[in-house]
């Protein structure tokens, strides 16, 4: 006959309440964690204190830090919806010294809350490919089949509401090309930030300092913000220009070191050091050394612009190869 819930609960509580049933539970009990509990223990460490993480999408969606010690490995497949890392507006992602993040093809940092990378002289944060064996081992398992090169990751794309403070970085390999060759990509790409409805001062800011940015399949840095400060980098080896600026708000490029870019690829007769296009504001161009570049600085901003007290590789200053260009 079918009992009742009533009856099977009442059933319970008796045994329960049974001495016999209480005695042989907690035995029971004590075998259960004395096999259970290790490894738990076990599992626990194995999550907890391992520093390598992998993943193929990343969302930040709340204020989150990276440190010493970890290895974020991201391997995105942009025909899954999958971008790499996101950090939501109003998130804060905080990267300290010793960190390292390594990315595949498909994979980019999307920066619409806050992203800060605070490094250090003697152990910066690297963000690398997934196939940089020389940091952070060999995270995709292949030996030496595989060789990092530019192009090999995305980019850190720091969206219209975002706001980025990049010191002490090690920035490379990345500038994945999404729309075709005549679209040359970047490994650092800052939105047009413009918003009519905030005063200027609260605007999203972009400050990338004491960083090295190198070996970009397009452009180092391409920059459409209206409050960046571009201060004290060395902007080497990237394929097309160094940096890539809009001439609006009143940025700052100075003291960089800005060397052997323009070089390479398919697009490297029109590389360099510094393009600079729109009509707009004169940004701050000062104190950086031009050097060994392709082209050192092209000026498509239908402005004038004034770029002295820079060092061009040579005493004499630069050399004016059109009306436009100009030769470091």
């Amino acid at each position: 006959m079918k009992k009742s819930g009533y009856e099977i609960a009442s059933r319970l509580i008796i045994c329960y309440n049974n001495p016999n049933f209480t005695n042989n539970f907690r035995r029971m009990k004590k075998i259960f964690f004395k096999l259970l509990l290790p490894p738990v223990f076990l599992l626990a460490g194995f999550f907890v204190f391992t520093s390598a993480a992998s993943a193929t999408d990343i969302i930040i969606d709340h204020d989150t830090v990276w440190g010493k010690g970890d290895v974020i490995v991201v391997n995105a497949n942009k025909y899954l919806g999958e971008l790499g890392v996101r950090i939501a507006s109003k998130a804060t992602l905080t990267i300290n010294a010793g960190a390292i993040i390594k990315l595949s093809r498909d994979s980019l940092i999307s920066v619409e809350g806050n992203l800060i990378i605070h490094g250090a002289p003697d152990d910066p944060v690297i963000i690398t490919s997934i196939k940089d064996d020389s940091v952070g081992g060999d995270t995709n398992k292949d030996g030496n089949a595989t060789l990092s090169a530019r192009g090999d990751w995305g980019k850190i794309k720091i969206k219209k509401t975002g706001n980025a403070i990049i010191d002490y970085a090690i920035i490379q390999y990345g500038g994945a090309d999404e729309n075709g060759w005549f679209f040359s990509p970047s490994i650092i790409d800052i939105d047009d930030q413009y918003n009519s409805n905030l005063p200027s001062n609260l605007w999203p800011k972009t400050i990338i300092s004491n960083s090295l940015i190198t070996e970009s399949a397009g452009y180092g840095i391409y920059d459409r913000g209206w409050r960046t400060v571009i201060t004290k980098n060395k902007i080497v080896k990237n394929n097309s220009y160094g940096i890539r600026t809009y001439a609006t708000f009143r940025n700052e490029i100075t003291y960089n070191d800005i060397n052997l870019n323009g070089f390479n690829g398919p697009i490297s007769y029109w590389g360099g050091g510094i393009f600079m296009e729109r009509n707009g504001i004169q940004p701050n161009i000062s104190y950086n050394n031009f050097h060994n570049n392709t082209t050192g600085f092209k000026n498509n901003s239908g402005v004038n612009v004034s770029a002295i007290n820079n060092w061009w590789g040579s005493d004499q200053g630069p050399i004016v190869c059109s009306s436009f260009c100009i030769k470091a």
